[in-house]
């Protein structure tokens, strides 16, 4: 099969072909056609010369002296044929001395014979010039067809491996020379880097809003604080969350069992006050020592007044009514039935629905220089295409802790728009607060430098 193989010059050239498809490295490709080659054309010495890199490979060995006298005039022999428009395929020595009748000299010296060239298709990377040399004057050349395919398929697989890997930046490198050319006529300002450098500080000088974000609700401007009055257990609750009430209305009432019991005490001890000093009263008409004691029994008489007075105080201020209308904002009413309340503390709030405002939390790390009138929208998380204009009203002075385990400032904007029936108190969203105009590269790198900065001294 194998003497079959080496008999048949077309079954050479498919082979060769499929050897040459399996290479995978361009220093390999070039030993196998200096060296292979002689299955289809016998010949003594195979010589690969590239244009602009010299001798790259040579036939029956794997390093060559570059500087050697051979090595120096084969190179200038290669470069004068591959110079030539119309190189013959067939050289002999009358070729060469037609061309340079020095290297014509050292022809027998070196070669003797003759000479086969091919200029390898490359398709704008030639690889250069493979000669053949020290044929035999009988050698038959009928084969030639064949070299010239199989050359054409080395060239191919050339090409496949020398092909650079990244393209866009070998395209961008000509089009940026191209561009260079077609520049250096113009002035400075006209030309595209100086236009595109311009262009981006431009770019990083545009003013943009400087904008930060924040946690807020809906909340009332100016609730009324329904607090307790006086301490006890809370019995019942007369209004529910979010209802309207007017003023005078009951909200809720204490259990009120153990005042009227102390009601009556103080009421009984009153009588009992009164009935004596109506006694003693009548009997200092004739008794000295009954008129020293009506002094004493006046100033008695009038603490339990005063006792039974202030416990009906109390007693009235068990139900606790509406000082002002709006509407009522309490969690869950049945959270404080049978709870104990201490005096002062606050059980709900009485807000007025015209008169609401936003209630935002500002970070650390965002709290800007704003103006004093700063604008602030408000982005509900139920209605995200609906948001609120508001107008700042104030900022805390000092950072407060949050639930959420950090620290934040209180910040408070007045709605611009009377609030319509869709804007309820307790409303979440996020506020976005403007801190006036910027260049875009302050906006762009603002964060990344406080953050670089928590860890460098600069």
């Amino acid at each position: 099969m194998t003497q079959n193989l080496e008999q048949n010059p077309l079954l050479i050239t498919l082979d060769l072909a499929h050897r040459a498809r399996t290479v995978g490295e361009l220093q390999g490709l070039f030993f196998m056609l200096v060296n292979d080659s002689k299955r289809l054309l016998p010949y003594r010495q195979a010589v690969l010369w590239r244009e602009g890199q010299g001798i790259a490979c040579v036939s029956g060995v794997t390093q060559f002296d570059a500087g050697s006298p051979y090595m120096l005039w084969l190179g200038k022999l290669c470069q004068l044929l591959y110079a030539q428009a119309e190189l013959p395929r067939l050289l002999h020595v009358g070729d060469v001395a037609a061309l340079d009748p020095l290297l014509a000299e050292a022809w027998s010296q070196w070669l003797g014979g003759s000479l086969v060239c091919f200029v390898l298709p490359a398709e704008g990377d030639t690889p250069g010039l493979l000669c053949l040399m020290q044929l035999e004057p009988e050698q038959d050349t009928a084969s030639m067809p064949l070299l010239e395919e199989w050359f054409s398929t080395w060239a191919y697989c050339y090409r496949a491996l020398a092909r650079p890997r990244f393209q866009w930046r070998h395209v961008l490198r000509r089009r940026w020379q191209q561009w260079r050319s077609l520049e250096e006529e113009l002035p400075w300002w006209k030309r595209r880097h100086a236009v595109f450098g311009m262009g981006v500080v431009a770019l990083l000088l545009f003013p943009v809003q400087l904008t930060v974000l924040a946690p807020a609700e809906i909340v009332p401007a100016r609730p009324v604080m329904v607090r307790a009055p006086l301490e006890g257990v809370i019995k019942q609750f007369f209004v529910q969350p979010n209802t309207r009430v007017k003023v005078g209305q009951p909200l809720y009432a204490y259990d009120d069992e153990a005042l009227r019991a102390k009601l009556e005490v103080a009421s009984q001890a009153l009588q009992a006050a009164e009935s004596e000093y109506r006694q003693y009263a009548q009997l200092a008409l004739s008794d000295q020592k009954s008129k020293n004691q009506i002094a004493a029994l006046q100033a008695k008489l009038n603490e339990k007044q005063i006792e039974q007075e202030f416990l009906q105080g109390q007693l009235a201020r068990a139900t606790v009514l509406a000082s002002s209308d709006g509407v009522a904002v309490i969690d869950e009413p049945t959270e404080w039935i049978g709870k104990p309340v201490q005096i002062g503390e606050r059980v709900m709030k009485l807000a007025r629905p015209d008169e609401l405002e936003v209630e935002a939390w500002l970070s650390l790390s965002d709290r800007l220089d704003f103006a004093s009138d700063a604008e602030l929208r408000f982005y509900r998380a139920a209605l995200p295409f609906s948001p609120l204009d508001a107008r700042l009203r104030y900022i805390a002075y000092e950072a407060q802790p949050r639930p959420e385990g950090h620290f934040a400032y209180r910040v408070r904007a007045g709605l611009l728009q009377q609030p319509s029936g869709d804007v309820q108190i307790g409303q979440r969203g996020t506020a976005k607060l403007y801190a006036g105009w910027t260049p875009l590269v302050y906006w762009a790198l603002r964060k990344p430098i406080a953050a670089v900065r928590q860890y460098l001294a600069i």
